[in-house]
This record gives structure tokens, C-alpha cells and sequence, in this order.
């Protein structure tokens, strides 16, 4: 009899075990698992912006803290603040490289506060030396800031263009965000932070160029080419150093090597975009040249 109960009382023991197993087994097929590593972005674009936004905003904060200190000459400001004045006052100078920089240092810091014709240039004669109350420095070194600003949204444009990941793309905009050299090129009277954003913008529309469909989107497709040689002709117009950039593209873009592109690319687009790039080129010693006797 104690048999009878000890075996009914072990098989309803194992029943409602066996119940258990499989009321937890259906409980975890019907659960979804969470991957804790997947991650998706329902709106891309807004999430670019953002991205864009929070990485200006920081590189505004490394190129503005603190701008106008020292006010002294600082490096070559030595050399591109004497040539700002050389232009308020009309005076013949050379200089070895374009004047497209120097320009726009010139026509941005006159709208913005101007040069008094001085014929006093004691104050330039040595790198250390204070600025006269009177000579507006403040505005060409914002100027070069402006532009140490824009190469930050540029370069996380191109990585995204080029299908990197967001982590990889904020990862290579934040190295330039923090570089020593490129922070302190656009905080000075310089031309190299415009060099470098004219290189950048180059690069990320001859991508756009490559990319762009040759059948189904022409005006499209001839307003980048436009793009792109102002770009070309801008980079030439700052440095001769800056043939750089529109030369390797366009060498990639003649033979189709490097990658990025399916097929080489129309003789007479890369014509077309090389007369571009050297209209601006002239243009700019046109403005030049009539500025000075």
C-alpha cells in the first residue's frame, strides 16, 4: 500500500515537473530576445544633423576660446597682416602664392570693422610685437576660424558619403576636431584653414561627382560638375600647394583607378571642370590686380 501511494505520489511529482519544463520552454520561444548590440536608426538624416550639429558646436568652442588673445603678431601673421594693409592703402606687394586667401581675409575684415590706411608698419617689423589700437586683427582671425569651423561638417559628410559608420565617422571628425596644427591654423591670420576646407569640400564633391547617375540626372549631374570647379579652382587659388587634391582626383577620374568609381569618367567633363577651376583662378588676380596700382 505505501508502495501504491510512493509511485502514484513520484508520477504526479514528475507530471507537474515535465508541466513546468515545458510551460518555460513555450514562455522563452514566444519572448523575443533583445540583442543588446543591435542598433537601428529609423531616421538617418535627422540623426546626421544632430551628429552635425553637436560636432560644430564643439568645434566652435576649440576655435573661438579665446581668439583674440594674444593681441600681438603671432608666426607668419607677420607676413598676411601686412598684406591686408598693403590693400586698404593700395600698395604694390608680391607674394608667392594666390591671392584668393588673401582676399577673402581682406573683403571679410573690411565689412567687419575695416583698415584705416596707415603708413606705420613699425608694429609688423617683429613677430611679438603688440597691435596698434587701431588695426582691426580681430577680424581676419574670425575669418580663419570660419573656416577651421566648416572643414569639421565637410570631413563628417565625406565619411558618411563614403558609407562609413556613424561611430567610425564621429572617430575621424573628432581627430580633426582636436589636432594641434589644424586648431591653431584657424585661430591665426593664415590662409591654410581655407586650403584645407577648399581640399576637404574638393574631395566630397568629386565623391558626389562619381557617385551621381550619368543617364537620369543631368542637371544635376552639371551643377556638381560646377561645383566641383569652383572647388578645384578655389584650392589652386589659395596655394599652388592645393593642386594637389584636384590633381589626384583627376587623375582618378581620367583612368577610373582608386575604387570609388565603376567607370572612367567623360573626357569632357573632367575638360569642363579643369576650365572651371582655372576661371576662378583668374578671376581672383584679376580682383587682385585691380585692387593694387
Amino acid at each position: 500500500m505505501a508502495r501504491r501511494r510512493h509511485t502514484a505520489s513520484s508520477g504526479v511529482g514528475q507530471h507537474l515537473e515535465s508541466h513546468r519544463s515545458n510551460h518555460h520552454q513555450h514562455s522563452l520561444k514566444s519572448t523575443p530576445i533583445s540583442n543588446p548590440k543591435s542598433f537601428s536608426i529609423n531616421h538617418p538624416l535627422l540623426f546626421d544633423a544632430l551628429i552635425l550639429v553637436v560636432l560644430t558646436f564643439i568645434t566652435i568652442s576649440t576655435r573661438t576660446w579665446r581668439l583674440f588673445q594674444p593681441d600681438r603678431v603671432i608666426f607668419d601673421e607677420y607676413h598676411f597682416a601686412r598684406f591686408l594693409l598693403h590693400y586698404a592703402s593700395g600698395e604694390y606687394f608680391f607674394d608667392i602664392h594666390p591671392p584668393l586667401a588673401k582676399l577673402t581675409l581682406y573683403f571679410a575684415s573690411t565689412v567687419f570693422g575695416g583698415f584705416p590706411p596707415s603708413s606705420d608698419l613699425s608694429f609688423l617689423d617683429q613677430i611679438g610685437n603688440q597691435y596698434p589700437p587701431n588695426f582691426n586683427y580681430q577680424s581676419p582671425r574670425a575669418v580663419s576660424a570660419f573656416f577651421g569651423i566648416l572643414c569639421i561638417p565637410v570631413l563628417y559628410l565625406t565619411c558618411r558619403t563614403l558609407s562609413f559608420p556613424y561611430d567610425i565617422s564621429i572617430l575621424t571628425t573628432s581627430f580633426a576636431i582636436f589636432d594641434m596644427n589644424l586648431t591653431i591654423e584657424s585661430r591665426l591670420i593664415l590662409t591654410d584653414s581655407q586650403l584645407i576646407f577648399y581640399s576637404a569640400l574638393t574631395l566630397y564633391l568629386m565623391i558626389q561627382w562619381w557617385k551621381c547617375p550619368t543617364e537620369n540626372a543631368p542637371i544635376r549631374r552639371r551643377l556638381i560638375l560646377t561645383a566641383v570647379g569652383i572647388s578645384c579652382g578655389a584650392c589652386i587659388s589659395v596655394k599652388y600647394t592645393g593642386l594637389a587634391t584636384p590633381a589626384l582626383c583627376g587623375l582618378m577620374s581620367l583612368t577610373g583607378l582608386g575604387g570609388l568609381l565603376r567607370k572612367r569618367i567623360a573626357f569632357w567633363e573632367c575638360v569642363y571642370v579643369g576650365m572651371v577651376g582655372i576661371g576662378v583662378n583668374l578671376l581672383s588676380w584679376y580682383v587682385h590686380l585691380k585692387l593694387l596700382p
